[in-house]
């Protein structure tokens, strides 16, 4: 998985003193980690607030079919998470390792994972259907008509969306 790392953007944060060599290298920063629909974005921050590097994957490549089908593979999310970790990790590399991480990312996905045997990761058996992903309308309507509708059916299970959240 490719990261971009913002060339130009790069040179400018450096030229404004926000590189690793201006936070005192040895500082405190957390990494940041969003897991988006379409590419991952991660940062290296200081303890100051002062942005120590920042770097983005490629996009990963979603997968629409059926009309209302949306899925993404999501090794491609792990790919990618790993790749902008290493990145920002390289060049807040003259500090200690992040004192946290923050992590946000996608919601209201499904990835289905093999059962666990007890040895290694377990893996996604299937690409992971994304918040957007229509199949169910028909059935997400019967669901609000079944019990009232949306507003009761929401008050019975805590949050709903419908068939796309």
């Amino acid at each position: 998985m490719d990261v971009k790392s913002g060339g130009d953007r790069d040179a400018k944060r450096q030229r404004r003193g926000s590189s690793p060599e201006s936070t005192g290298g040895g500082s405190e920063w957390v990494m940041c980690i969003d897991v988006g629909t379409s590419c991952v974005k991660a940062a290296a921050i200081a303890r100051d607030g002062s942005l120590m590097h920042s770097c983005e994957s490629d996009e990963y490549p979603s997968m629409r079919k059926e009309g209302s089908t949306h899925e993404v593979n999501s090794e491609d999310w792990w790919d990618a998470t790993q790749a902008c970790i290493r990145r920002c990790s390289h060049h807040a590399q003259q500090c200690s390792p992040p004192s946290a991480i923050a992590l946000t990312g996608l919601m209201q996905c499904l990835v289905i994972v093999e059962e666990s045997c007890g040895k290694g990761p377990r893996r996604p058996r299937r690409p992971a259907i994304l918040h957007s992903d229509a199949r169910a309308a028909k059935e997400a309507k019967a669901l609000e008509e079944a019990a009232g509708g949306a507003a009761a059916l929401g008050d019975r299970v805590g949050l709903w969306a419908g068939a796309t959240a």
